[in-house]
């Protein structure tokens, strides 16, 4: 605190409630009768010093966020998952979450959840204490010393090409029939969209009849880019755009997973996330033997490395030049067999 003054408890001691307050001269001890007032004293007492408590230090760091033009989602869940990891603790003075406090607190936070959600939390948090020392207001940053455990998975499951067919049938049907979710779920498998980015189009960034789509707002800066949209989608994407002024696809971008897995249920395939599209996306071109530099271009990553990691199926690209290689010595050979024969 500013004062230097640690107000600790409330500890419970007989028939009452200890409160502690620890200053630079020494010591001091008040009791309460009831663990509600040694609560109530504890809060004025940290007002009085100046203290700034763990949620309040948050919603700075929100307001932050969002006067420094972070996309308004992206600040959502940064806020969520902040508060969900610090819940043990919000009300305690930003300056007593220690390092030990903050192992304790991302320990418990990764119980039942994924390696990708808590490791990512972890980033966020470090990222936070950062900054809450560059301000002043902590001494140290707490979560340096975390430690994340867990593998973090590359890549999601995928359908195999037989189903994606299965699955891209039946969501064309649907499509055709108005169903703007399969149409939203067909542009994120065909041109390797994020949900937030089939979610955010607006009718201006749908041009030429629905054949180009402008994608101006993404996650990166790499992710800005124009797509060719396959000739079967354009007119259903042209009509469902100028039926409106807005945004083509007025949802959140868990309606996209939501539709995903429905049409994973009508075409009778395994469930995967709208995640999974985007490899799919990806595994499919470089079968059909795109180079991997222009798949990267295409889900708007600034290199074939993630796209690889994390996209892409295994062996893929060793599939699609097997079979470059085979189609080439066929086709060598059915020359050299009709050389011979003329001879």
């Amino acid at each position: 605190m500013p004062t230097g003054e640690r107000i600790h408890g409330p500890y419970p001691h007989r028939n009452a409630w200890r409160v502690v307050v620890v200053t630079p001269s020494g010591r001091s001890t008040q009791s309460c009768s009831t663990r509600e007032e040694a609560l109530a004293l504890i809060a004025t007492l940290r007002a009085k010093a100046g203290a700034r408590t763990v949620e309040q230090v948050i919603s700075s760091y929100v307001q932050y966020l969002t006067v420094k033009g972070n996309r308004p989602r992206s600040v959502e869940t940064t806020e969520q998952r902040l508060r969900a990891l610090t819940a043990g603790v919000a009300t305690l003075p930003i300056q007593e979450l220690t390092a030990r406090r903050a192992g304790q607190l991302y320990r418990s936070y990764a119980q039942g959840r994924s390696p990708d959600t808590h490791r990512n939390t972890l980033g966020q948090a470090r990222t936070w204490g950062k900054w809450v020392k560059r301000r002043g207001w902590s001494k140290v940053n707490p979560w340096e010393e975390v430690e994340p455990f867990g593998r973090r998975s590359a890549g999601k499951p995928q359908l195999m090409p037989d189903e994606a067919r299965r699955f891209a049938a039946v969501a064309l049907d649907r499509a055709r029939e108005g169903d703007g979710g399969a149409l939203a779920v067909l542009l994120a498998l065909c041109l390797g969209l994020r949900a937030s980015e089939v979610v955010g189009l607006t009718r201006r960034e749908v041009n030429a009849e629905g054949r180009l789509l402008l994608v101006t707002r993404s996650k990166t800066k790499a992710g800005v880019r124009a797509l060719e949209v396959p000739e079967v989608l354009a007119p259903l994407l042209w009509e469902r755009a100028q039926a409106g002024s807005g945004r083509v696809f007025p949802r959140r971008r868990e309606w996209v997973r939501d539709v995903t897995r429905r049409l994973c249920g009508e075409a009778g395939v395994p469930l995967v996330c709208a995640h999974a599209l985007r490899g799919l996306h990806a595994t499919l071109a470089v079968e059909a033997g795109v180079t991997s530099h222009v798949v990267a271009a295409a889900l708007g990553h600034t290199g074939p490395a993630v796209t690889k990691r994390h996209y892409m199926a295994p062996l893929s690209e060793e599939r699609a030049r097997a079979r470059k290689v085979g189609g080439l010595l066929v086709e060598r050979g059915i020359r050299l067999e009709k050389k011979f024969s003329s001879d």
